[in-house]
């Protein structure tokens, strides 16, 4: 008897539990997304280009003892975008310390034809040194849905930099001010 009041007196505070750690959500980067003063998340990948090459991983995990750019796109058809990425690789061609990788937000890790595309994309565009990957699910990233493009500078997983844009808004000039911008912070 003393034991069945136990129980019925223990469910509503399990309950409680759960319910609380559900909302906490299950890890410390599980919503921390990518602004400026929080943590680039730890959120698996199917690499494309890269090392573990056609392997899920998790490129920020990767680098989490280097300085890093991550590109998070949601197509590579974005005007512009080959332009930031060439001069992001040369920044890092420059600068052995630096990391960097793509992250494509939208697409199926094992859609064979989308892995083609992007490993004859980067070869066409001559990226020497960036990874490239097909995230597996977006929402740990927390990137707003408008956001089209969104460059990050980080420092152990610390970000440091970051820029949105939305589709069609990365011109000329917003390339030439992001990677002024990022050549100082690599440095």
């Amino acid at each position: 008897m003393v034991a069945n009041r136990w129980t019925r007196a223990f469910w509503p505070f399990a309950f409680l539990f759960v319910i609380g750690v559900a909302a906490i959500g299950h890890g410390e980067d599980s919503q921390e997304g990518l602004a400026m003063g929080k943590r680039v998340p730890i959120s698996s990948m199917r690499c494309v280009v890269g090392e573990p090459n056609d392997r899920n991983t998790c490129l920020a995990g990767k680098y989490r003892q280097h300085r890093a750019f991550s590109v998070y796109v949601r197509a590579i058809d974005e005007p512009q975008l080959n332009s930031v990425l060439k001069k992001l690789d040369d920044l890092l061609q420059e600068n052995q310390e630096l990391r960097g990788y793509v992250v494509l937000l939208e697409g199926k890790q094992f859609d064979e034809a989308l892995k083609r595309k992007l490993s004859d994309w980067a070869k066409e565009q001559k990226f020497e040194k960036l990874d490239l990957a097909i995230a597996i699910g977006a929402s740990s990233y927390g990137i707003a849905a408008e956001a089209s493009v969104v460059v990050v500078y980080s420092d152990k997983r610390d970000v440091q930099f970051h820029r949105a844009f939305a589709a069609g808004r990365l011109d000329s000039a917003a390339v030439e001010a992001l990677t002024s911008r990022l050549g100082e912070l690599s440095r």
